[in-house]
Order: C-alpha cells, then structure tokens, then sequence
C-alpha cells in the first residue's frame, strides 16, 4: 500500500538581508501562485543565498512535511506557515522518519529523488528568532529532505 502524498504549497524565495554572519539569504520562502517550473537545479524563482552549503543538482529542492511543522508549531507555540522552515515543497500524507535516501516521488511530469536530511544552521536559527532550534530541530529528526529532480 502506497501513501497519498499532496503537495500542500510550492514555495520560492529572493535574497534579503538577516541577521547573520554573511547579511543575506533566501531562507524566507513564500507560496507561488499558480503552476512552478523546476529544473534539475530546482524551482524557477528561487534564489540561493549560499551556494557553498546550498543548492545545486543535489539539493535542488527542498521538502517539508506538513506534519513535522505541525509538530513545531507546538514546539515553538506559534503558527508556522508553509515555506518557514525555508522548503520549496510542502507536503502532506508523509512524515520525514519514514523517508530513506534514494526513495522517489513522482507528481505528474516531475519525478524527485531524495538524496539527504537537512542539517540546520544558525541562519535556519536567525530566520526563527529562536537560537535553540538547530538542537532541536536536529534532534527531533523533522529536518525535512533534500532531493534531485530526476524529470521535470
């Protein structure tokens, strides 16, 4: 028996300015309206704001699922919209623990392929307002995946 998994919201970024060592990211994700185009280096529209630690054809696209922020929502008591943990895709009817490297998902014409976890930062920690996160984020084992676009 195979889960139904929805893509809940797509989401892109543009750099701006936090409160890090380097001043800038695109960790602050908002929903697209409409339909996206991914290619094999991720979503059109999304801006990486360090390419050194992300981004490029292993980390093309970045998913989140629903439920974990759900759980974080608790965690940190407030509302997490889609996009805040700074993913491209979220996604229902799947919780990370039950995602393994080399497992793929297919919507329509796009086919990913996870290739990792997320590991948290402290511009993740920035973005948040809440320097605690990174330990517990890493620690919950909600980091979301990472994936390469096999066909998009």
């Amino acid at each position: 028996m195979h889960a139904v998994i929805t893509v809940d919201s797509v989401n892109t970024g543009r750099i701006a300015a936090i409160d890090t060592a380097s001043g800038r990211s695109a960790i602050h994700k908002h929903a697209v309206e409409g339909p996206a185009m991914v290619t094999r280096e991720g979503l059109i529209g999304d801006e990486i704001g360090n390419r050194g630690d992300h981004g490029g054809a292993e980390q093309a696209v970045y998913c989140y699922c629903a439920d974990d922020l759900a759980h974080f929502e608790g965690v940190l008591q407030r509302h997490l919209p889609p996009g805040m943990f700074g993913e491209n895709l979220t996604l229902s009817g799947i919780v990370t623990v039950d995602v393994a490297v080399g497992d793929r998902f297919t919507n329509g014409r796009v086919t990913l392929e996870v290739t990792g976890p997320r590991t948290p930062c402290a511009t993740f920690a920035a973005h948040l307002h809440e320097p605690r996160i990174v330990k517990w984020f890493a620690k919950s084992l909600r980091t979301g995946f990472y994936a390469r676009v096999i066909t998009g």
